[in-house]
């Protein structure tokens, strides 16, 4: 068997895609005997199910379309943006992944003037995910000072989808030192606040709120626990508005949060998880310190991702 295989570029599919339509129409062809033939082979070093060459454009692209799982993105929506995006443009990218979430920010607005909350709240996930994927291009920008405005963007639309979310994703405060930390907490009905076993969501520190619904909160939801996700110190807006910065020692954050969620009247106090994500920039290390730590005084178990 020949060691390469066929690759559609991103233009060469809405192009093709096009004629092939028509071909298809007319003759009976077949979509998948239409793009053998036609599609080139591609080259041994581009992975498969790669988008882009550079890292930075393939993750975050990638990433966005995985959250359409979730409805946080249009598959559609997302090839198109991606398709008139010169590889290695970061510029350009910024541009096409910030206008998209004005866009869709501009339908959220105007389905809450007409009282449509579900697509409001539809629309409003869609402009927080794509204006928070825009983010990640602006460090290779001639101007990462738009990143503060991108940001305050994305929150507001965040906010707004939260609170259009059924059940309502509730905004709360958790006392850390000399402040508190923003966090939100996922809970599967409304009607029935009631003590249930809760997963505590630890972010990393380039993803945003949007990011933990995704990663946890949606299907924990659905399967009957609560979520709780905050913003640690050089997270969200604890970085962008009250200028706390990483620290090693993450138990020192990690404590507040779990002494917060077992005095919560929704918390089973003998049911909790802590899950997080290796590539966090907190460390693995960090977190199971935290854990180990944390186990000395409650039940508490700690998973890594």
């Amino acid at each position: 068997m020949d060691n390469t295989t066929t690759r559609i570029t991103r233009r060469r599919f809405f192009a093709t895609a096009a004629v092939a339509a028509t071909g298809a129409a007319a003759s009976g062809a077949t979509w998948g005997g239409y793009f053998q033939q036609k599609a080139p082979q591609r080259s041994a070093k581009f992975l498969s199910g790669q988008i882009f060459a550079n890292p930075t454009f393939d993750f975050t692209t990638r990433t966005v379309l995985g959250t359409a799982y979730y409805a946080c993105a249009n598959p559609g929506k997302v090839f198109a943006i991606t398709s008139s995006i010169q590889d290695g443009d970061y510029e350009f990218a910024y541009r096409a992944f910030s206008d998209a979430g004005n866009e869709a920010k501009l339908w959220a607005n105007e389905a809450v003037r007409k009282n449509q909350h579900v697509s409001a709240y539809q629309a409003y996930l869609w402009a927080a995910n794509y204006l928070y994927a825009s983010l990640y291009f602006l460090d290779g920008t001639a101007d990462p000072n738009r990143m503060f405005p991108t940001w305050q963007d994305y929150e507001s639309c965040w906010t707004a989808a939260a609170a259009l979310s059924a059940p309502a994703i509730e905004r709360v405060e958790i006392p850390y030192e000399n402040t508190v930390l923003t966090g939100w907490f996922f809970r599967p009905s409304e009607a029935k606040k009631r003590r249930r076993p809760l997963v505590i969501l630890n972010n990393g520190s380039d993803a945003s709120e949007l990011a933990m619904l995704v990663a946890g909160g949606a299907a924990g939801i659905a399967r009957g626990y609560n979520c709780l996700t905050f913003n640690g110190p050089g997270q969200g807006d604890s970085l962008w508005l009250k200028k706390l910065y990483f620290r090693p020692a993450w138990e020192k954050v990690i404590t507040p949060v779990v002494d917060f969620a077992i005095a919560h009247r929704e918390v089973n106090a003998k049911q909790l998880r802590l899950l997080a994500s290796a590539r966090a920039d907190i460390g693995s290390r960090e977190l199971w310190r935290s854990s180990i730590v944390l186990r000395r005084a409650w039940p508490i178990r700690a998973f890594a991702t």
